[in-house]
């Protein structure tokens, strides 16, 4: 029952990429429920734990993020959506 799942996050990538001199990065995943079916719609927030800045955006039909060009730093991701309980990931590192 989709009520009840849980939200999951697949295939998390923590990337860094070379942005020039500028030490960029990205997180992108899919978003699944308990049945592996995608999450469309779903709102993703990305908070540098640092300075308390976030980043917002919202997976595409596929159930698919990305969040470009974020500094190397620690990050919690917060994912929710409707009929959804709330993931939160914590202290994830990203190295750019």
């Amino acid at each position: 029952m989709r009520n009840c799942a849980t939200l999951a996050l697949c295939a998390l990538c923590l990337t860094g990429l070379a942005f020039g001199q500028a030490g960029l990065g990205s997180i992108s995943g899919t978003v699944v429920d308990s049945a592996d079916a995608v999450v469309p719609n779903a709102n993703i927030k990305v908070l540098q734990l640092s300075t308390n800045s976030d980043r917002v955006t919202v997976t595409n039909e596929s159930g698919i993020f990305n969040i470009p060009s974020l500094v190397a730093s620690t990050y919690t991701i917060t994912i929710k959506a409707p009929g959804f309980k709330d993931k939160t990931l914590e202290n994830l590192t990203l190295n750019a």
